[in-house]
């Protein structure tokens, strides 16, 4: 059985890593595009001066930072929570709802700026769902301490 929820927390952790190496792609391609931060940089152009506050790049580059704040903790609890032994199905609808919560958040965040609440709408559901997990781990291991 933990076999079976090794492998789902495995391809959850590989999907949110797949869906995070885009994301410096499209902060390069923003920066590239007409936006400078260094002067050396400015060969490679038209531009006469260094940019610092491009919207669209500052936008990825919160996204991007976003994403690294928000993986490692869920690969951790999701790790704990794994090895606590849960039940398969709800370790894969858990996993997925994840996954698909944060592709969402870096979707209506960084490549298609939506208003709110739809950004905080799929924050909160990954969210929810990692201290959901981390609860059922220490509900599980209250029993040993």
């Amino acid at each position: 059985m933990l076999g079976n929820h090794r492998y789902l927390g495995s391809a959850s952790g590989h999907a949110w890593l797949c869906k995070r190496n885009p994301v410096p792609n499209l902060k390069v391609s923003n920066e590239l595009s007409e936006a400078f931060v260094n002067p050396e940089d400015l060969k490679l152009s038209k531009a006469s001066d260094v940019q610092l506050n491009d919207p669209d790049v500052e936008r990825v580059r919160r996204a991007h930072l976003n994403d690294l704040e928000s993986i490692l903790p869920y690969l951790l609890i999701a790790l704990a929570y794994v090895a606590s032994g849960p039940n398969a199905t709800t370790a894969r609808i858990l996993f997925c709802l994840a996954a698909t919560g944060r592709i969402l958040h870096t979707a209506v965040y960084a490549f298609r700026p939506v208003p709110q609440p739809s950004r905080a709408i799929s924050f909160f559901l990954t969210f929810t769902i990692t201290i959901y997990m981390a609860f059922c781990v220490l509900i599980k291991m209250a029993k040993y301490i």
